[in-house]
């Protein structure tokens, strides 16, 4: 938590919100102590399959996020 705090850079987190891996309260915490964070929890995916169930979206909100800060 306290190092992202001194992240002044863009910052997309990409997170699944069916991972029981890594909890998504824990992207949550992250993103709430950036500076500068594009949040985006997947409800479908788990932890390592977000290509496989939102390809279309995942590289959508990839683009979105890299447009927004050019």
């Amino acid at each position: 938590d306290s190092l992202i705090k001194k992240i002044k850079v863009p910052i997309l987190l990409i997170h699944g919100m069916q991972d029981t891996l890594i909890r998504p309260h824990h992207a949550k915490t992250l993103a709430r102590n950036c500076q500068n964070c594009t949040l985006w929890l997947s409800p479908n995916s788990g932890h390592n399959d977000i290509l496989l169930v939102e390809r279309a979206d995942y590289m959508k909100k990839i683009q979105t996020f890299i447009d927004s800060i050019k």
